[in-house]
C-alpha cells in the first residue's frame, strides 16, 4: 500500500507573477484545479485509490495497488503540464503495511515532497531565441496574442503559453466564484475583474491594497491529527477529512459573511460612511457593468486557510477585520479552539506591480506572525499590520519603518495589532486604532482636518511639542481617550517610547467603515 501526496508548489509567485488581475484570477483558477478537481479526475483510472482531502494546494492519496501509483502520477502530470503551463505539482510517497500505519506514512510522503523540493533544480526556462516575440508578462517565448478586451486593440499582445493559459481559465474563474458565492451577490452585484473597476474614483483615491491573509499553525493542528491516531488509520482518515473539510468550510464561510458585510454597506450605488464620520475620504462610487454594481473588493485566492484578495484602500482594514472576525468564530471538532489568522495590508498607488505590493502584503503578513510569536499571550489572537506606501517609498519593511516611522521620542507607530483585546498592549490593537480613527472623523475634528495634520508633525517631534499643539489649538483639552490605564497618551500623544495617535491620524484619509459591519458607523 502506498500514500500520496501531492503538492502545488510556489503557489504565490505563479499566481501573482503577472500585473494584470484577470492573469491573476486565472492563475489562481488553475491552482484550484490542480489540486483538487485534476486530482480526482486522475483517479479515474484507479479503482479502489482513495483521496483523503485535496485543499489548501495539496492533496493526500491512498492506493492499495502501488502500480496505480504511476498511472495517477502519469495523468496528473500530463494535466497540469498541457493545462497550466509554468505550474508545478511535487509528488511524493511512501509505502506501508496495513491501514494501522497510515498515519505515519503520511508524514513520511509530506517529508519525501519537501525533499524533493530541495532537491528540483530551479526552473531556467528558456527565454526565447533570435527570432522569437517576448511575453509582455512574462518575458518568456512568446506562442501566441491574447484575445481583444473590449475594443481596445492595445490588449492584444504576445503571450507566452502559461499567460495564454491563465487568461483561458479567466471566465471559468469568475463563473466559479459566481457560483460559490451566488447567495451573497444575488442579482444585483458582481466582482471587478480589472483593478481599474475596484472603486477608485478620479480625483478623490488613487490606491488599491493587496491582502494577504494566512491561518496561523494550521499545519500543526494537521499534524496533531497524525499523532492522535497514529496507530488507527480509518479515524486518522476520517479525522484529516472532517479537519480539512472544516478549514475550507470557515474559510468559505468567513468570505462569505465579508461579501455580505460589503453589500449591506452598498446605498445607492456607493459605499458611504455614516453622516457623524464627516472627515471620512469621498465615497466609493460603485461600477457598473451589465446592469450589476461592481464591489470594490476582488478575491484572487482562497486555498485552505490562505486568502488574498484586492480591493479598493478605503475598505482593505475594514475587509481584513471582518473576514479575520468571522475566520476565528467557532470552534473545530480537533479540540485546539477556533482558528486564528494574521493579515498584511499594502495599501499602494494605482499602477503599482502588483507583483511587489503582493510581495509587501506578505512580509506585513510574516511580520504580525512574529509578533504574535514573540508573546505566548496571543497565542489565541489574530493579529494585523500594514503600509500605506508613499510615493517612491521602497525598501524592506524594518527599514521602511527605521526612516519613517521612528524619531528622537521613540516609535510612531503601533503595528502590528491584535483584532480584538490585547493582553500585552492594551493600546496595540485593531479595536483601539479602529476607534481613534473613528474620532478624527467625527464632528470635533472633521471641521478641522488640517489640525489633524499639525497634531501629526507635533507627534513627531515629542510629547513637549504635543503639549503645546493642546495648549494652542485646543485650549489645554486631551487628546481623545486612548487607554484608561496609560493618561499620558492622552495628554502628551506618548507612553515612555510609544507614540499612540500617528496610526489613526494616518487612517483617516484611508477608511470608509463598513456601516454594514457591527463594527461600522461608529
Amino acid at each position: 500500500m502506498k500514500v500520496v501526496v501531492a503538492d502545488v508548489s510556489s503557489i504565490q509567485s505563479y499566481v501573482f507573477r503577472g500585473n494584470l488581475l484577470r492573469e491573476n484570477i486565472g492563475a489562481s483558477r488553475l491552482v484550484s484545479l490542480a489540486s483538487d478537481e485534476w486530482v480526482r479526475e486522475s483517479l479515474k483510472d484507479c479503482p479502489g485509490a482513495r483521496l483523503i482531502y485535496a485543499a489548501g494546494g495539496n492533496a493526500v492519496v491512498e492506493f492499495d495497488d502501488d502500480a496505480q501509483v504511476t498511472v495517477f502520477a502519469h495523468a496528473l502530470s500530463h494535466l497540469v503540464i498541457t493545462r497550466a503551463p509554468g505550474l508545478n505539482v511535487v509528488l511524493g510517497s511512501a509505502g506501508y503495511d496495513g491501514r494501522c500505519n497510515l498515519a505515519a506514512a503520511v508524514q513520511r510522503a509530506f517529508r519525501d515532497v519537501a525533499d524533493r523540493k530541495q532537491r528540483t533544480a530551479p526552473d531556467a526556462p528558456l527565454m526565447g531565441l533570435g527570432v522569437t516575440a517576448a511575453c509582455r508578462s512574462t518575458g518568456l517565448a512568446a506562442v501566441g496574442v491574447t484575445d481583444m478586451i473590449g475594443q481596445d486593440p492595445s490588449t492584444v499582445v504576445e503571450a507566452s503559453a502559461e499567460v495564454l493559459a491563465k487568461r483561458n481559465a479567466t471566465d471559468d474563474a469568475n463563473q466559479a466564484l459566481r457560483v460559490r458565492f451566488g447567495c451573497e451577490l444575488g442579482s444585483r452585484f458582481d466582482f471587478a475583474t480589472e483593478f481599474d473597476q475596484l472603486g477608485r474614483d478620479v480625483g478623490e483615491s488613487s490606491r488599491f491594497a493587496v491582502v494577504h491573509i494566512d491561518g496561523n499553525s494550521v499545519g500543526k493542528r494537521f499534524q496533531s491529527v497524525l499523532m492522535k491516531h497514529q496507530n488507527d488509520g480509518d479515524a486518522c482518515a476520517e479525522a484529516l477529512r472532517v479537519l480539512s473539510r472544516e478549514v475550507t468550510g470557515i474559510a468559505n464561510g468567513a468570505l462569505a459573511r465579508t461579501i455580505s458585510t460589503l453589500i449591506r454597506s452598498a446605498h445607492e450605488g456607493a459605499i458611504s460612511a455614516p453622516d457623524c464620520r464627516k472627515a471620512t475620504p469621498a465615497k466609493i462610487t460603485l461600477e457598473s457593468m451589465h446592469g450589476k454594481s461592481l464591489l470594490p473588493f476582488r478575491p484572487i485566492l482562497l486555498s485552505g486557510d490562505d486568502f488574498t484578495f484586492v480591493c479598493d484602500a478605503r475598505v482593505a482594514l475594514p475587509l481584513a477585520a471582518e473576514f479575520l472576525k468571522h475566520f476565528g468564530a467557532r470552534d473545530l471538532s480537533d479540540g485546539g479552539g477556533p482558528l486564528t489568522a494574521c493579515a498584511g495590508i499594502a495599501m499602494v498607488k494605482a499602477h503599482y506591480p502588483f507583483a511587489w505590493a503582493y510581495d509587501m502584503a506578505e512580509t506585513l503578513c510574516q511580520n504580525a506572525k512574529r509578533y504574535r510569536m514573540e508573546h505566548r499571550r496571543l497565542e489565541a489572537s489574530s493579529c494585523m499590520d500594514w503600509d500605506v506606501a508613499a510615493a517612491g517609498s521602497v525598501g524592506v519593511l524594518h527599514e521602511i519603518r527605521d526612516r519613517e516611522y521612528r524619531t528622537a521620542s521613540g516609535r510612531l507607530s503601533l503595528r502590528p495589532v491584535t483584532l480584538d483585546s490585547n493582553p500585552i498592549h492594551p493600546y496595540r490593537s485593531w479595536e483601539v486604532i479602529d476607534r481613534l480613527v473613528a474620532e478624527f472623523q467625527g464632528p470635533e475634528w472633521s471641521g478641522s482636518r488640517s489640525k489633524a495634520k499639525d497634531l501629526a508633525g507635533a507627534l513627531m517631534r515629542g510629547p513637549d511639542a504635543v503639549r503645546r499643539f493642546l495648549t494652542v489649538y485646543r485650549e489645554g483639552r486631551s487628546l481623545p481617550d486612548l487607554d484608561p490605564e496609560f493618561p499620558d497618551f492622552a495628554q502628551t500623544g506618548w507612553h515612555a517610547d510609544q507614540c499612540g495617535y500617528f496610526d489613526a491620524i494616518e487612517l483617516m484619509d484611508y477608511i470608509v467603515p463598513l456601516s454594514g459591519s457591527s463594527r461600522g458607523g461608529a
